[in-house]
């Protein structure tokens, strides 16, 4: 991974929080404009007080909207105390996939200029799902960029990581998964950096301080 990819992901940090305590609000509905494209959490968490029906902003937190559920579990957010261990797990995470994931940037580089995969401003949302000892439960896309080669590269890269470390005893525990919404960008300055990754808890809610997370 090199220096400038490596300092980004360590930004992920905060950004990886920052998603949790805004309850995992939807990414943008429309690309992010270059400019914006290493900061795409920046747009869905600070403009809650902006129309929902503009466009690239998040709903307001307040909307009311079913909860969701994966393999029929609820989804929940992580309880406060847990957003370290949470962050730091989510940033371990993505040198596992970083190599693959450039290798395809750099295949996709050498297409000619019509390929649909030229598009600077594509970008995928990949829900990630593991088991308490960091092995692979589930890949699937949450959010299509559209182009159905462009997601497969993000799904492939994540499946070429083949399992993560386990979880560390504070995202543990019995019947539980741990889910995380990674974004894949075509722009090559932001990859799969993890600025915007949305991390959550899948199973039963561990206290009255964990609310289910609302379906985007």
């Amino acid at each position: 991974m090199n220096r400038t990819c490596l300092q980004v992901a360590k930004l992920g940090l905060v950004a990886v929080t920052v998603r949790a305590l805004a309850g995992c609000a939807p990414a943008p509905t429309t690309p992010p404009r270059a400019a914006q494209a290493a900061n795409p959490v920046q747009s869905a968490t600070s403009t809650s007080s902006a129309s929902p029906t503009e466009p690239g902003t998040a709903a307001p937190l307040t909307s009311p909207r079913p909860a969701r559920t994966i393999d029929g579990l609820p989804v929940t957010r992580w309880p406060k105390d847990v957003w370290p261990a949470m962050a730091r797990y989510c940033v371990a995470m993505h040198p596992r996939f970083h190599a693959a994931f450039s290798a395809s940037l750099h295949k996709m580089a050498t297409l000619p200029a019509d390929s649909p995969l030229q598009n600077p401003y594509l970008f995928a949302g990949v829900t990630i799902v593991l088991e308490q000892d960091g092995s692979l439960r589930n890949v699937t896309v949450e959010k299509s960029s559209g182009v159905d080669e462009f997601d497969q590269y993000a799904v492939e890269a994540v499946r070429a990581a083949g399992s993560f470390a386990p979880l560390p005893p504070e995202l543990s525990s019995p019947g539980t998964y741990f889910g995380v919404t990674w974004f894949f960008y075509r722009d090559e300055r932001t990859g799969c950096n993890g600025n915007a990754a949305e991390p959550f808890r899948i199973g039963p809610a561990p206290d009255a301080g964990a609310s289910p997370t609302p379906s985007s």
